[in-house]
């Protein structure tokens, strides 16, 4: 190969790889928006299923609930509920 030859085909290497880190940027900026917008949906629903369990009596339903939202937020959203030590 020629040295002019050589040299194109290293550009247009480079020229590939800038346009494949561009679309990889641009994934992973979509899957950002993304990952917020799902956790803003979670924020909400767990929200509401805390609110729901704050007027609720106690039983089998409730306890299976707050089971639930012991596996989905941890610790912190069964303290944020009434009777367990937690602020309410």
């Amino acid at each position: 190969m020629e040295p002019t030859a050589t040299a194109a085909s290293s550009f247009d290497g480079v020229g590939q790889d800038i346009q494949a880190r561009e679309r990889l940027m641009v994934c992973m900026q979509d899957l950002i928006r993304g990952l917020g917008q799902a956790n803003a949906d979670l924020a909400r629903e767990l929200e509401k299923r805390r609110s729901i369990l704050q007027d609720a009596e106690s039983g089998p339903e409730v306890m299976a609930e707050k089971e639930a939202l012991l596996v989905a937020c941890g610790p912190a959203g069964i303290m944020s509920l009434p009777g367990t030590n937690g602020h309410g």
